[in-house]
């Protein structure tokens, strides 16, 4: 789920396995749809606990959309256990593409991508993976 989305950029196409942005004027990922305002939020809700030690996030970045004009710049990662949100990890300053954090490892039931800034009005998330500890 997403706190808002633009057209049919809806959040169940940032949890499909693709994670290339050049498939971005296709259709591909995420964007909110609230220009300017934050923040945003991308959730994903698991059917059951499972452990998770790392997240990836994957920003707008292609060669047409570099993820230093059109990327995530500041996010917080938190995990979700029974009902409560924790803070595991943060995104600051960012101007790339691809951002894995690992943090200790939690039994999560979702992970929840909590956007405070991002580059050309939008938040814009092509893939969010969330990873066992590795």
């Amino acid at each position: 789920s997403a706190s808002s989305s633009f057209g049919a950029r809806q959040p169940e196409l940032a949890i499909d396995g693709v994670t290339d942005s050049g498939l971005w004027d296709a259709g591909q990922g995420w964007n909110d749809g609230t220009p300017d305002a934050y923040p945003d939020t991308l959730t994903v809700d698991f059917t059951a606990p499972a452990p998770i030690g790392r997240v990836r996030v994957h920003t707008l970045d292609s060669p047409q959309y570099p993820a230093a004009s059109f990327g995530i710049a500041d996010a917080d990662v938190q995990v979700g256990t029974g009902g409560e949100w924790r803070t595991v990890a943060e995104i600051r300053g960012n101007d790339r593409g691809v951002v894995e954090l690992a943090f200790p490892a939690v039994d999560a039931d979702a992970v929840r991508l909590v956007i405070h800034a991002a580059r050309v009005s939008y938040s814009r998330v092509v893939e969010l993976e969330a990873l066992p500890p590795g």
